[in-house]
């Protein structure tokens, strides 16, 4: 009897498990809308794109007209888009760090993936924007704009010297944005890192330790890969001076309500572009 108990406690087990696969390896249903049965975590190579209705954060203030937005996001810390607005102009202007072009070690120009405005990729993608936790100084007065970013999840990264770091610039007033790389290294920017936005450059410090980076944001004539850092120029002698965050009105690091996510996530597919 104890024999035959065992037996059919085996086949039980035999079926949930086989059940459990098959399962597993079916369809989403009602995946499209954020409830159904998941499916199984996809490569990094996956080929969806998602679609949130996360409502638009404010993430960093300028003044009472200029300020970021986090939108179409999974979470705080990941995905999403950055937009730049001008309620005076008129200007809102997509700043993207995801779906950048980049260039390999020789070089040569690579057409990242191309995406939909209103689209991000599945994957667990960090923004690299709102993962800046470091200080930002907005000094310009003639419409110049920086945006610094962390970058240490896309191809720039995949060999030993180090990811592209840079700051996305405006020098239309916001209308359009490119990205500045200033360095190549495996330090990237932390919360002790500081940024200030001048008229004509942005300089990388550190609120607590010697030496200023100095970044026009013309790039000059570049000639291959290792141009892009060409004339950006340090000065080891200087240090930040902590009297400049007195009497700031408006926002010196990024912010965002992680309590705020979206109620429905909509996956759709999109075609790979390379160019």
């Amino acid at each position: 009897m104890k024999t035959k108990t065992l037996v059919i406690i085996g086949v039980v087990c035999s079926f949930f498990i086989l059940g459990l696969f098959i399962l597993s390896n079916l369809p989403t249903v009602g995946g499209s809308f954020g409830y159904g049965m998941a499916r199984p975590v996809k490569a990094d190579n996956d080929d969806r794109v998602v679609v949130t209705d996360a409502p638009p954060q404010v993430v960093f203030r300028i003044d009472d007209h200029r300020f970021l937005t986090l939108e179409n996001y999974i979470a705080c810390d990941k995905s999403g888009q950055i937009y730049y607005h001008d309620t005076k102009m008129g200007i809102k202007t997509r700043v993207d760090t995801v779906n950048r072009d980049y260039r390999k070690d020789d070089g040569t120009l690579i057409k990242n993936y191309l995406v939909g405005d209103e689209q991000i990729q599945l994957k667990n993608v960090e923004n690299g924007i709102m993962a800046y936790g470091g200080i930002l100084l907005y000094d310009a007065t003639n419409g110049a704009l920086a945006f610094p970013y962390v970058n240490n999840t896309w191809s720039g990264c995949d060999n030993n010297l180090g990811c592209y770091q840079g700051a996305m610039v405006s020098t239309d007033e916001g209308r359009t944005f490119y990205d500045r790389i200033y360095d190549r290294s495996s330090s990237h920017p932390n919360s002790g890192t500081v940024f200030t936005v001048d008229n004509s450059a942005f300089y990388r410090g550190d609120n607590y330790a010697y030496g200023l980076k100095i970044v026009p944001f013309d790039y000059g004539e570049l000639t291959g890969v290792a141009s892009l850092t060409q004339n950006v120029t340090e000065n080891r002698d200087v240090k930040f001076n902590k009297e400049s965050l007195k009497n700031r009105k408006y926002d010196i690091r990024f912010h965002c309500d992680s309590t705020v996510k979206p109620t429905k996530i909509r996956f759709v597919k999109f075609k790979r572009s390379v160019g």
